[in-house]
């Protein structure tokens, strides 16, 4: 903000002054329309990314999404036995850190109808998220986690420290030091075009690889919304294998499981990364 002011740009959103109620501060009059374009040349000018920005002014919710969604676990018990699944990201951990905290209490308690607690799975979100100690403890319990390399890089460095000096961890090490730091469930990592990296809880063996197929770069568009589709794509697969087998517990999935949720989420993204922003095609095949 102070840059932009030096340069002459008033920026759209106004700031509390030191000692003034933030409440106080007017909101910007458009703050339905997009807020800006972000426009950028990667990878050698081979390929652009333009997104459409909106925000709010406070990056808070305060609380107010949680009882939301334990009402909607709530309503959906009718489903008996099937698997549920609640999805965070590190932003919203990070923006209401007391209302994850007990969400995932409350997750972790028996439901009075018998039925299974439901699942949680969390994306990163950003590489900053991984020092926050509110994101770290959701990673460490949930049943799945999606981090991209440098995500996945970041958080093993965080909660898993090496000796000073010791050589930097390769993509594979971090995530098998990721998974035997969890309690829990899966660690899933993507990296672009290469291959997707996948291993459980407590397991310090070769880590479960799934290949990528490659687009060619004149199909290219933009990764916005790549790694939600990844995820979003994974667990509806997951979900579909757990339902199968009666059993709404990550611990149920074969690494097959794994292997056929992975090649899932991969198609998603692989469509996403084709279309401007995250809309997903019409017509995907």
């Amino acid at each position: 903000r102070s840059e932009l002011l030096a340069a002459g740009v008033e920026p759209l959103f106004a700031v509390a002054e030191p000692g003034q109620d933030p409440e106080s501060v007017p909101e910007p009059a458009c703050m339905a329309d997009h807020t800006g374009l972000c426009c950028c040349l990667i990878a050698g000018k081979q390929r652009t990314m333009v997104t459409e920005l909106g925000a709010s002014r406070r990056i808070s919710t305060e609380g107010k999404l949680v009882e939301r969604v334990r009402e909607a676990l709530e309503d959906s018990a009718v489903a008996g036995s099937q698997p549920r699944i609640v999805v965070v990201s590190g932003f919203y951990v990070q923006s209401d850190a007391d209302a994850v905290a007990k969400l995932c209490s409350w997750m972790e308690s028996t439901p009075e109808d018998g039925s299974s607690r439901p699942l949680l799975a969390l994306t990163v979100g950003a590489q900053w998220c991984t020092g926050l100690p509110a994101v770290q403890e959701v990673a460490r319990a949930a049943d799945f986690v999606f981090a991209n390399e440098p995500e996945t890089l970041a958080l093993a460095s965080a909660v898993v420290p090496q000796d000073e000096g010791a050589a930097s961890r390769s993509f594979e090490q971090a995530l098998a030091a990721l998974a035997g730091w969890k309690e829990r469930g899966w660690m899933i990592g993507t990296c672009g075009p290469r291959a997707v990296g996948a291993m459980p809880a407590g397991n310090s063996g070769a880590m479960l690889s799934v290949p990528v197929k490659l687009i060619e770069p004149s199909k290219f568009v933009d990764d916005v919304g790549a790694g939600d589709a990844f995820m979003g794509a994974f667990l509806a697969a997951a979900w579909q294998r757990l339902v199968a087998q009666a059993q709404p517990a990550s611990a149920a999935l074969a690494p097959d499981d794994v292997r056929t949720a992975c090649d899932a989420g991969i198609m998603a993204a692989s469509a996403v990364v084709q279309c401007l922003g995250a809309q997903f095609p019409k017509d995907p095949c």
